[in-house]
C-alpha cells in the first residue's frame, strides 16, 4: 500500500503510480533496452494505505524493440494502466537535436510553490518546486502556461528512470490557474517520452519544467510539456488529457 503523504485528492499522486508500475515492468525487460515513451490511462483512484497489486505483460519483444503494459488493481478493479515502448540504440544517418535551452531563470529566483495542509495535494510535501513561468493556481490568471523547476526534497541515492517520471507529473495541471475558485481536476491519460540515451542527472539536481495548454473545451483541456536538464538538454517531452470538474 501507499501512504497518505502521497496522496492527490481522493487518489494517490498520478506521477508515482505509473512510477510503480514502470518499476516493476523495467525488472522483466533487456538491460539494454531503454525506455522511450509510456502512456497511462487513470482509470480509478488508487485508495491510500489499501493493499493493491501490480500486474506486468511483455506483449512483443523483437530484434530492437520490446513493448509491455503493466497495470494496477486494487479491490478487483483495474485502477491504471500503462503501455511502455523499450529499445535498443541503433545506427542511423538522422540526428536532430534541439538547441539547448539556456535563458531559464535560475531556481534560485523562482517562487516556491506551497504545500498547504488540507488545501493542496499530500505528495507536494516530497517536491521542491521553484516556479518561473506563469501563476498559481486558482488565481484567475489569463496565462495557459505554467513551469519552473522541480527536484525531490529528500534527495535519492541516484536519479533513475522512475525518478524522473515521478518528478514529471508533479507540476499542476496548467488549467487550475485559469479559475478562480478551487475546482477538482485529474488527469485522464498521460504519455510521456524519453529522450534517449538520457544524460547523468545529479540527485539534488533541478530539471526544468515548461508546460503550455494547446486547447480548452467543455471542461477537457489538452497539455504538453518539455523537461531539460540544467545544462539545457531536452530530456523528455509530456503530454495529458485533464478534465476539469465545475
Amino acid at each position: 500500500y501507499i501512504p497518505s503523504t502521497w496522496a492527490q485528492g481522493r487518489t494517490t499522486y498520478g506521477g508515482l503510480i505509473t512510477a510503480l508500475i514502470y518499476g516493476n515492468l523495467q525488472t522483466h525487460i533487456q538491460p539494454s533496452r531503454k525506455l522511450h515513451s509510456i502512456t497511462t490511462s487513470f482509470n480509478e483512484p488508487l485508495i491510500n494505505d489499501i493493499p493493491f497489486q501490480i500486474h506486468t505483460t511483455l506483449i512483443r519483444e523483437g530484434k530492437s524493440l520490446t513493448l509491455a503494459k503493466g497495470s494496477v488493481h486494487q479491490q478487483g478493479k483495474e485502477i491504471s494502466s500503462l503501455l511502455a515502448c523499450f529499445g535498443e540504440g541503433l545506427e542511423s544517418v538522422i540526428e536532430i537535436q534541439e538547441n539547448p535551452h539556456t535563458d531559464f531563470i535560475p531556481p534560485e529566483q523562482g517562487t516556491p510553490l506551497p504545500h498547504l495542509p488540507n488545501k493542496s495535494p499530500a505528495f507536494l510535501q516530497h517536491i521542491d518546486f521553484a516556479q518561473t513561468i506563469g501563476d498559481f493556481p486558482f488565481s484567475g490568471s489569463t496565462n495557459p502556461q505554467m513551469g519552473g523547476w522541480m527536484r525531490f526534497r529528500q534527495a535519492p541515492t541516484h536519479i533513475t528512470d522512475a525518478h524522473i517520471i515521478g518528478l514529471i507529473d508533479a507540476w499542476p495541471p496548467t488549467l487550475l490557474p485559469l479559475l478562480t475558485t478551487r475546482t477538482m481536476a485529474s488527469t485522464i491519460t498521460w504519455n510521456l517520452e524519453l529522450l534517449q540515451p538520457l544524460p547523468s542527472i545529479e540527485p539534488t539536481e533541478y530539471l526544468a519544467y515548461h508546460a503550455n495548454t494547446r486547447a480548452a473545451k467543455n471542461g477537457y483541456g489538452h497539455t504538453e510539456a518539455s523537461i531539460w536538464n540544467k545544462s539545457g538538454q531536452l530530456i523528455a517531452l509530456s503530454r495529458q488529457t485533464v478534465i476539469v470538474y465545475g
